[in-house]
């Protein structure tokens, strides 16, 4: 910032909930209307996640997705969506039929 600007400074960090631990586990993003999408978990907490995403993918306001290995599914909200990331909200975990993201 110069000294005759009076622009604001944005200070981009968020104060978490939660701690967040850094993770890199492949998951499949179910769509609503059952179409599936491949994606990476990097980091989660017990609220929610950052997902990294297909460049150009737009998600809906809620989806599925699980860790593949792992016999579990989290229902999540977009909280927020910039190029190849997402942040969620966990809304619910649950178990699905073994048939979920094998594709």
């Amino acid at each position: 910032m110069s000294a005759g600007d009076d622009a604001p400074v944005r200070d981009f960090h968020v104060d978490r909930r939660e701690e967040r631990t850094e993770a890199n586990l492949i998951a499949v993003i179910r769509l609503p209307d059952g179409s599936d999408i491949r994606c990476v978990v990097k980091d989660v907490s017990k609220s929610g996640a950052k997902l990294g995403i297909p460049r150009g993918c737009a998600l809906p306001e809620t989806f599925l997705f699980k860790v593949n290995g792992r016999d579990f599914v989290f229902q999540v909200r977009l909280a927020w969506q910039r190029d190849c990331y997402a942040g969620v909200r966990i809304e619910r975990i649950g178990r699905l039929p073994p048939t979920f993201g094998s594709a």
